[in-house]
């Protein structure tokens, strides 16, 4: 989905509560939420698509062992299980997790 597509969205949601009546602030907060989004400066927002780096990758990339990586899976969001003995890294999540360490 676009952000485009997002917005468009949005205002149809906020349109369909008003029109059914919606006893709580339906409308407001989600035209709210798409004017924040519609002020975001798109020309920041990565056009590449993510991809999924391996465990060598990021334990370069971070100064860890891959080891790490497997030991600590089920708490780092970005972790991405293929089967039982691989595993993949969002490159796009493990580089904002990484930038807020």
């Amino acid at each position: 989905m676009t952000i485009e597509e997002l917005l468009e969205d949005l205002e149809r949601r906020a349109s369909e509560a008003e029109t059914i009546g919606a006893t709580a602030p339906v409308a407001a907060v989600l035209r709210s939420v798409r004017e924040q989004v519609g002020s975001l400066d798109h020309s920041e927002t990565p056009s590449r698509r993510d991809r999924l780096i391996t465990v060598q990758e990021a334990a370069d990339r971070a100064g860890l062992t891959p080891r790490w990586f497997y030991d600590n899976r089920h708490t780092l969001p970005f972790v991405k299980k293929l089967s039982s003995k691989q595993l993949r890294i969002s490159e796009r999540g493990f580089d904002r997790w990484l930038a807020s360490r």
